[in-house]
């Protein structure tokens, strides 16, 4: 962060490179930093709940 003129301002540098150029883990895990870990992680909870509960009926 950077004070200019009495207030803070955020800077961000992210380097942009070809789609061809980058392997799909290292796609996925910037997607995933993108999505916030914790949705994901809740999201996932749910579904593999809902996998035990329907696992248990049958």
């Amino acid at each position: 962060r950077m004070e200019a003129s009495g207030g803070a301002q955020a800077c961000r540098i992210e380097q942009v490179t070809s789609l061809a150029d980058q392997k799909t883990d290292q796609l996925l895990s910037k997607q995933l930093q993108r999505w916030g870990q914790d949705v994901l992680y809740t999201e996932s909870m749910e579904i593999v709940n809902e996998i035990l509960k329907l696992a248990s009926q049958s």
